[in-house]
């Protein structure tokens, strides 16, 4: 069930979500045919996951833009601060945001993991999509 095109290799992780990416060196411009397999994908699986990556700021923002414009406005916080009004609330560095809020939203999102830790710090995924189809 997996697709491959210059050596580039989608594995499904479910039968309709998430599938894992192999063979792709994110660290130099993809070729054309390569970013519609995975624009294709994104719609297909809704996320992927791109296997042995280890991009700098400016690779990775380039992988980001084959997907289209990058969104204005950072959702990431460089540094420590404490939102005014609000009691026991502390926006460190490492916190991120997808921009749910927003009246209009980015198409898509990307994450790096930078380090893993041996135990916990997993990520979990959720298909809101396959869920809202589910309701009564």
């Amino acid at each position: 069930m997996s697709s491959t095109l210059h050596a580039v290799k989608i594995t499904p992780l479910t039968p309709s979500f998430g599938a894992r990416v192999d063979g792709l060196n994110a660290q130099e411009p993809l070729p054309d045919d390569v970013v519609d397999q995975l624009k294709q994908a994104i719609l297909d699986y809704k996320v992927l996951f791109l296997t042995a990556q280890h991009l700098d700021e400016a690779q990775h923002a380039r992988l980001a833009a084959c997907f289209g414009a990058p969104f204005e406005g950072s959702n990431r916080f460089n540094q420590e601060y404490e939102q005014t009004g609000l009691t026991d609330v502390k926006v460190v560095a490492h916190f991120h945001s997808d921009l749910m809020y927003r009246a209009e939203q980015p198409a898509f999102a990307m994450l790096q993991m930078l380090q893993l830790p041996s135990v916990g710090g997993d990520t979990m995924w959720a298909d809101l999509g396959a869920s809202y189809d589910a309701l009564s």
